[in-house]
């Protein structure tokens, strides 16, 4: 009976009634690029850049991405509720590398997430780079 009171002791807690815990440091939910890696990709081909989130939400969120340099376009894709990552697969035009050129860049963003942070280290890190080379 002895050892049943000393084992019932020590799995007491220690904390109190009323204890406050402070979760100011804690990390938001955000959303991210899963890869950061350049992406080599030939003209009139499609990127695949994949979007991720450790968490899983109740509504849609939408995310808005912009292409910067060798060619230029914004648009949205849609995180569906209870999914917690979207492939956009990102047509390349023809002709954005130059005559004479081997390849052009141009550059993803993630510049919005629908209420969530963009990225887990700061919004300007959520970027890849494409390396565009000419259609053979």
């Amino acid at each position: 009976m002895l050892a049943l009171m000393g084992t019932m002791f020590s799995f007491s807690s220690c904390e109190k009634d009323m204890d406050t815990y402070d979760f100011s440091n804690s990390m938001p939910a955000y959303v991210e690029i899963k890869s950061k890696a350049n992406i080599e990709v030939e003209e009139e081909k499609t990127a695949s850049i994949t979007f991720q989130s450790r968490e899983f939400f109740q509504q849609d969120k939408t995310l808005k991405y912009e292409v910067t340099g060798a060619f230029t376009k914004s648009g949205t894709v849609t995180l569906a509720r209870n999914t917690n990552s979207i492939t956009l697969n990102l047509p390349v035009p023809a002709n954005v590398v130059p005559a004479g050129q081997t390849s052009a860049t141009a550059t993803l963003t993630l510049v919005e997430a629908d209420g969530l942070s963009v990225g887990r280290k700061g919004s300007d890190k959520e970027k890849v780079v494409l390396q565009i080379t000419p259609k053979l």
